[in-house]
């Protein structure tokens, strides 16, 4: 019984510091799957390398911008009009520890913005293992909820 008990405990703490809210305010047309991503690597780099995988041609966009209100929420999001993508794709991310699968634990904030339609279509914010995240991530913008 006690066994038992640990393993509860167990996985208790590894899934309890998983958390992921998301808001989806529109769908990813699945004929113009092109986004605009940030340069760099770390979580970002492997968000970009998830939708490559995914079919996704990404384009590197140097000139994007978006203010945050107070609670959190874009306020403004800033699309060049250089951008070639349909989408856009912002991510903001920090690594607060490292998780039993030898990955990033990750706290993140994303948003995919409509560049043609200059909405913000989907958004998720949360932490947990990199890997998990990604996967879940995919999911989620793709509809599979």
């Amino acid at each position: 019984m006690a066994r038992f008990a640990a393993v509860i405990v167990f996985l208790m703490v590894i899934t309890g510091c998983a958390s992921m809210k998301v808001r989806q305010n529109g769908a990813i047309d699945p004929n113009e799957k092109t986004i605009n991503v940030p340069p760099g690597g770390g979580f970002a780099g492997k968000v970009k390398d998830a939708l490559t995988g995914r079919g996704w041609k990404t384009f590197v966009a140097t000139d994007l911008s978006q203010s945050r209100a107070l609670g959190g929420d874009v306020e403004s999001v800033q699309v060049s009009r250089n951008n070639r993508g349909r989408y856009t794709l912002f991510v903001n991310s920090s690594v607060y520890d490292l998780c039993l699968d030898g990955t990033d634990a990750v706290s993140y904030d994303i948003s995919i913005v409509d560049s043609k339609e200059g909405i913000e279509i989907f958004t998720a914010s949360g932490r947990g293992c990199e890997n998990a995240v990604i996967k879940k991530l995919i999911e989620k913008s793709e509809g599979k909820i």
